[in-house]
């Protein structure tokens, strides 16, 4: 079947938007995913799961046949469903992960969201007290395991000096996001 050129823009358009509406870009905490909507600047495919194993449940359940990007911390216990994967990038605290037969990924921020933030602003010269934010691990924590932390204003401050700062430890994730949706895209 040979396609006009209107026809073959509208199959396009019509195919990129239905592979971003079943693409799932899946958060554990509230943290990360203010983290990621600020970072890939607002994102439309950003969905909250509390914990891991939910996060791994919704990747296997509502995007079995889809893109499906998990970002956990790798300081728990892990997903089962992760030792299907296998590591194809290293950067320091965060690990790509792919799966050898899905457009499945994983990101991991090795130990815990919180510790990447204080080492994130160690590098770029951020003091988290600017921000109205606690220095310390368990300071920061009882901000980071609030269910508010996803409005928060003061976090997501912080996280937009990190994007015009381009750090990178942050901006990394958004760049394996990106780069993982073009190749679908393609």
């Amino acid at each position: 079947m040979i396609f006009s050129s209107v026809e073959l823009i509208y199959f396009l358009i019509w195919n990129a938007i239905w592979i971003s509406m079943r693409t799932g870009i899946i958060t554990e905490c509230y943290a990360d995913t203010l983290m990621l909507k600020i970072a890939t600047r607002d994102n439309p495919n950003l969905q909250h799961q509390r914990g891991c194993n939910k996060v791994s449940k919704t990747m296997q359940e509502k995007f079995a046949d889809t893109l499906a990007i998990g970002v956990i911390d790798y300081d728990k216990k892990l997903p089962p469903y992760l030792s299907e994967f296998a590591e194809i990038e290293n950067f320091g605290a965060l690990k790509l992960y792919k799966h050898p037969a899905k457009l499945h990924y994983f990101i991991t921020i090795s130990p815990a969201i919180e510790k990447f933030l204080i080492e994130t602003a160690k590098q770029s010269k951020i003091n988290l007290a600017d921000y109205n934010l606690p220095a310390d691990l368990n300071g920061l924590k009882t901000i980071t395991k609030s269910a508010t932390s996803n409005n928060n204003v003061d976090l997501a401050r912080f996280f937009r000096v990190l994007v015009s700062k381009n750090a990178e430890n942050f901006t990394k994730i958004a760049e394996w996001i990106a780069e993982i949706e073009k190749v679908i895209l393609r």
